[in-house]
């Protein structure tokens, strides 16, 4: 996934170059589109900057016996939530993550698990009160695996970004992805590249 962070961020440093070059010679209403256009790709430059840099996780390991808690207060260990025979699409995020950045994440999520309804999905959360999470799966119904978990020890939570990342039988994090609804042709070929990683597993 990082391969296409490069080619799109260099996709749009090419654009954004090209854009500039452009003002030269255009009359006062022409330079604002241009430089309006500009910055909303100075912008997806400096978010994909940004997600390059947080991305670069390796592969690391869950433990099996990561506790998680359910909307009950019980604690489950993560290996109980995983099937050994496919991978598990996992999404990451916290109250303290901007709400717009969630729900464009749940959305996301939510129309690529109803078009692929047999694929693993787990929901990783952090709350501040248990009825938060009652709530959001009563109004989810899609997501069934939705959990309470303080933190996976990873860099990317002290951000407080929602992510999404792959799950393997072996319990190796891979696949880490940031969704911007600024950038949905990037999430829409995260899906498209995660589709493909589930069919050639199954």
């Amino acid at each position: 996934m990082k391969y296409l962070l490069f080619g799109t961020l260099l996709l749009f440093n090419l654009f954004l170059s090209y854009a500039l070059y452009m003002k030269e010679g255009l009359n006062d209403k022409e330079k604002q589109t241009v430089q309006k256009e500009a910055d909303i790709l100075f912008h997806k430059n400096t978010l994909l900057q940004a997600d390059i840099i947080r991305m670069f996780q390796g592969q690391p390991v869950l433990p099996e016996d990561f506790p998680l808690l359910t909307e009950k207060g019980e604690k489950i260990e993560v290996k109980n939530l995983i099937r050994k025979d496919r991978y598990t699409l996992v999404l990451r995020y916290s109250y303290l993550s901007c709400s717009p950045c969630v729900d464009y994440a749940v959305t996301a999520l939510k129309d690529f698990k109803e078009q692929h309804p047999d694929i693993n999905v787990l929901l990783l959360s952090t709350y501040r009160q248990k009825k938060d999470l009652r709530d959001f799966k009563r109004i989810n119904k899609v997501f069934f695996h939705v959990y309470h978990v303080d933190s996976l020890n990873l860099a990317m939570d002290e951000e407080n970004i929602p992510y999404f990342f792959m799950l393997d039988k072996d319990m190796r994090m891979f696949n880490f992805f940031i969704p911007h609804q600024e950038i949905p042709e990037l999430t829409a070929e995260y899906f498209r590249k995660i589709n493909s990683l589930i069919s050639k597993n199954e």
